[in-house]
């Protein structure tokens, strides 16, 4: 069965924050409104559902219910369309950090030819922010494509014929893991949490990072700081290495330091990489080893 992975990852993460102050003091509290879909077929709602549980499985942020959002908005007199807008005077929503919204902007499918059988294959497309609902500003932007094989009741003939919504369900759920991932990376780094001889422990677990996922090692340094506005603009980075996940536990993973350019310490943010790019820095340190 043909099965493409994530194809296109377009938008940059958000340059590393320094942790925020969260409404409950613990996670920040993130609450996911409305995700719109321009294709009929494809149901915003159920889309939601599947990020909502994806975001969860993260363990980094406390979700709070769409019912339980709109109630706070009543309350306290505002508009989700303000918050989206940043045109609050408020100072936000109390208990509420970040607002998830986004849009279903691609869904189109395509017959392809195989050796034995034709096949259909669907391109499912979002576009998802986090605003910071005390300032308006967006904290996070992606948007990301999935490619996958469509199960569908078309003949051979025409794989695509009977192609439904339904039919994007496993797309839709393979975009929420890779969002929900994405928008926990951009808040909070992966990071080396413990170092011992030639492994290194990092805070996140099965949900997110897999076996043989490769990671480049950063060294960040002094942020730098706008004079004017007092906007955090960046980091020094300096590389610093290459680890591969070897396990991947319930809430951390343990991974092997493949190469380091310098002594490898607790605090190093890990960026993750295709498995390409990956294999071809460790064939790097292997010759720099000889």
């Amino acid at each position: 069965m043909l099965n493409k992975s994530i194809l296109v990852l377009l938008a940059s993460l958000v340059a590393l924050v320094a942790g925020p102050v969260h409404a409950g003091g613990g996670k920040p509290v993130i609450a996911i409104g409305e995700i719109s879909s321009t294709y009929n077929d494809i149901n915003g709602t159920s889309f939601r559902s599947m990020l909502e549980t994806a975001i969860a499985e993260t363990g980094k942020f406390e979700l709070i219910e769409r019912s339980r959002l709109n109630d706070l908005l009543k309350e306290q007199g505002m508009s989700e369309s303000g918050l989206l807008d940043g045109n609050l005077n408020v100072g936000g929503v109390s208990g509420v950090d970040y607002l998830l919204y986004g849009t279903i902007t691609q869904a189109k499918v395509e017959a392809s030819n195989a050796i034995v059988m034709s096949i259909c294959n669907g391109t499912l497309g979002v576009d998802a922010r986090i605003v910071d609902v005390v300032t308006g500003s967006v904290r996070v932007s992606e948007s990301i494509v999935v490619e996958e094989q469509l199960n569908t009741a078309g003949a051979d003939q025409n794989p695509c014929r009977n192609v439904t919504g339904g039919s994007f369900r496993e797309a839709e759920r393979k975009v929420a893991d890779k969002l929900a991932s994405a928008m926990a990376y951009s808040i909070f780094p992966v990071k080396v949490i413990k170092v011992s001889d030639n492994r290194v422990y990092l805070n996140y677990g099965e949900n997110t990072l897999d076996e043989g996922d490769y990671l480049k090692l950063v060294s960040v340094g002094e942020s730098f700081v706008d004079p004017d506005t007092g906007e955090e603009l960046g980091a020094e980075e300096e590389d610093a290495g290459l680890i591969e996940v070897e396990e991947s536990r319930e809430k951390f993973s343990i991974a092997r330091i493949v190469g380091s350019y310098v002594p490898v310490e607790v605090g190093f943010v890990a960026n993750k990489v295709s498995s390409k790019e990956g294999r071809a820095l460790a064939k790097d340190f292997k010759r720099k080893r000889r």
